[in-house]
């Protein structure tokens, strides 16, 4: 408490019966008490501010490790993809090849016929 509200605290007291010892007692108590609660509110503040910068410590360590996670299917996903993608690939190969050997086939067996026939 300032000085002036100190002083303006104890005419009060003074001017409502209290003698000088008894004002300037109960000013200084009154003093104290609010150094007390401002100090206890501080430290309530300190406590909860540390409580939360450790409450979204973890948080953010959990987000961490979704990600992480996720990143993990992510490449799982794409591994999955490369190898699909692999076997179309070789079955679009396969595929090529017997046709062309098909046709191959079909026209050397028309070319056969065709020498045959007179």
């Amino acid at each position: 408490m300032p000085i002036t509200q100190e002083r303006e605290t104890i005419q009060d007291l003074r001017g409502v019966g209290f003698t000088e010892e008894q004002a300037n007692l109960l000013a200084a108590k009154f003093e104290a008490a609010a150094q007390a609660t401002a100090q206890d509110l501080k430290s309530f503040i300190r406590a909860e501010n540390e409580r939360l910068r450790a409450d979204i410590e973890v948080r953010f360590a959990q987000m961490e490790s979704r990600f992480a996670q996720m990143e993990a299917r992510f490449a799982l996903t794409e591994s999955r993809f490369a190898e699909t993608e692999a076997r179309i690939e070789r079955s679009l190969r396969v595929f090529v090849v017997t046709i062309l050997t098909a046709f191959l086939g079909v026209t050397g067996l028309a070319v056969a016929i065709v020498k045959l026939v007179p």
